[in-house]
């Protein structure tokens, strides 16, 4: 697992986590039926922790989608018997993972906050050079089959299909969406037949 941009809180008491990360999340759509004032009650923490103990095969993980009407989306990954959170805190953002381990007292709180920004922003511009890679492969795979992206005798059209390590596969799964938004291929409604623009072709040097 990459832990890159993920927070150590191992030294803060998971009960802490569970309640600080309550009171932060808010009820959502139909969950507003569900929705209790105050903070979390007793009897639903133990059970919380009762739950994390015998997560398997990481005993003291903790997977928290909505309780009590809130969205939480709130999860404690275990690796080598130590406790990360995530620093982009899905529905919720950075901001309030940050208040969540200040809030928490997690020592040297600022120093882990800032190497887990710096690990984002890391895999930011790897993702976006994995991208630029993959556009630049798929504009040279519809030059070289004539616009017709082909797996057996069918087009593509469900990409997520494909196999990460197949190079047509990670073209298209990754490359697709960034040459059509360059502006280097455009494509019809079925999205079956591409096409090379002059930039496209000026890519590969058409």
């Amino acid at each position: 697992m990459d832990l890159r941009g993920y927070i150590d809180v191992t030294e803060i008491d998971p009960r802490l986590l569970v309640q600080v990360a309550y009171s932060g999340s808010r009820p959502q759509g139909l969950g507003f039926l569900h929705a209790r004032p105050g903070g979390l009650d007793e009897a639903t923490l133990n059970a919380i922790m009762e739950d994390a103990e015998k997560s398997f095969p990481r005993p003291g993980e903790i997977n928290l989608d909505y309780l009590h009407g809130r969205s939480m989306k709130f999860h404690v990954r275990v690796v080598d018997e130590r406790k990360y959170i995530d620093l982009d805190w899905y529905d919720h953002g950075r901001e309030a993972t940050k208040h969540l381990v200040r809030e928490c007292g997690l020592p040297d709180v600022e120093a882990k906050i800032s190497k887990a920004e710096a690990e984002k922003a890391e895999q930011a511009r790897e993702w976006q050079a994995k991208q630029a890679r993959a556009a630049r492969a798929f504009v040279k795979l519809v030059a070289d089959r004539g616009g017709r992206i082909l797996r057996t005798e069918e087009p593509i059209k469900n990409y997520y299909l494909l196999p990460e390590n197949d190079p047509v596969g990670e073209a298209v799964s990754y490359g697709r969406e960034p040459a059509i938004k360059a502006g280097w291929i455009s494509t019809d409604e079925t999205w079956s037949q591409y096409s090379l623009t002059p930039l496209g072709r000026a890519q590969i040097g058409a």
